[in-house]
C-alpha cells in the first residue's frame, strides 16, 4: 500500500443525504473518522476514472 506524502487539509460541503452515508458510515464502526470515509472514496474513484481513461485510449 503507498501512502502520500503529505497531508493537507481541506474543507468539503456535502449535500446533506450524503452527509448522513458519511456519518453512518462512521457511527456503524466501519471507519475511524469521517476523513477515513471520503479517503476510501476517493481512492475507488480514482480507480474508476484511471481504468476509463485506459479504455479510451485503446
Amino acid at each position: 500500500m503507498k501512502f502520500m506524502a503529505g497531508i493537507e487539509r481541506l474543507t468539503i460541503t456535502l449535500p446533506t443525504e450524503m452527509a448522513l452515508l458519511v456519518k453512518r458510515a462512521v457511527e456503524g464502526g466501519g471507519y475511524a473518522s469521517a476523513s477515513e470515509v471520503i479517503r476510501e472514496a476517493l481512492r475507488e474513484w480514482k480507480l474508476k476514472r484511471e481504468s476509463r481513461l485506459q479504455n479510451v485510449r485503446l
